[in-house]
């Protein structure tokens, strides 16, 4: 009867163990490959639509020099987020940093893929780069070491480079919209990441160690104002004339057209 007795238990704690064996996670350090695809895609979203500024420009009915603001609200929005994201990572810690930046940057994309506008396209654009920029953030914090910092770094080379031709053939293949949503792959790497990395405990909150408003407050209008900064273009050239005989050279006998030998 103890036999007995024995046997159901037993299987009911090797079926509890086995559960919790596969909903704990693995801690450790995340692999850098996991990292790298977390963080590098940004650099592709973030030069992907250089060279389709015309067909996103005549889809959305505007003008080419208009339509950069795709990739200038881009830019601005990594600027901003950055700092703002890093600070979430170190107060709240690595899962709503995580989660927050997970969300932007799939809102933002939905929002690329569905606006006809251009200022919603714009805010899409914003709100994907502000996600992208927070999961690059929690990756170089989970990096550890400088190995694993060159991954990612040498990642974000390659896709940056690669980003205007990727944009193209995806543009020319099936849309310009999802040459703006390359950016999104990096939401792939997020369940792992979780996975893998612990949550670090968050620590007090000092006295000293506030969040430093001021300073985000000086790098949103310097991002601004670099985003907003007029650009020099050249004047159109005039159509070259010679200009007309000056009345003294002509009283004073000088050569004119009509006067010279043919």
């Amino acid at each position: 009867m103890t036999t007995t007795a024995a046997g159901p238990a037993a299987t009911t704690a090797t079926i509890r163990t086995t559960r919790t064996t596969r909903t704990t996670p693995r801690v450790g350090p995340v692999p850098a490959l996991w990292l790298a695809l977390m963080a590098t895609p940004l650099a592709a979203g973030a030069n992907a639509p250089v060279l389709i500024l015309p067909e996103m420009a005549r889809s959305l009915g505007v003008s080419a020099s208009t339509a950069g603001w795709l990739v200038a609200s881009y830019a601005w929005a990594m600027a901003v987020a950055t700092p703002l994201l890093a600070e979430l990572l170190r107060r709240r810690g690595l899962r709503a940093a995580l989660r927050l930046a997970g969300a932007l940057l799939v809102g933002g994309t939905l929002l690329v893929a569905a606006s006809p506008w251009l200022p919603l396209t714009l805010a899409g654009r914003a709100t994907q780069a502000a996600g992208g920029a927070g999961l690059a953030a929690v990756a170089m914090s989970l990096a550890g070491s400088a190995r694993r910092m060159g991954v990612i770094s040498a990642g974000f080379g390659i896709l940056g480079a690669s980003g205007p031709l990727l944009g193209a053939q995806l543009s020319q293949a099936v849309s310009w919209r999802l040459s703006l949503s390359v950016s999104v792959l990096a939401i792939l790497a997020v369940p792992m990441v979780s996975r893998y990395a612990a949550a670090p405990a968050v620590p007090a909150a000092r006295p000293r160690d506030r969040f430093d408003a001021p300073g985000a407050a000086l790098l949103t209008a310097l991002a601004t104002a670099w985003s907003c900064c007029p650009t020099r273009r050249p004047l159109p050239s005039a159509p070259r004339h010679s200009p007309p005989p000056c009345s003294r050279c002509t009283s004073a006998g000088a050569p004119t057209d009509s006067s010279r030998p043919r």
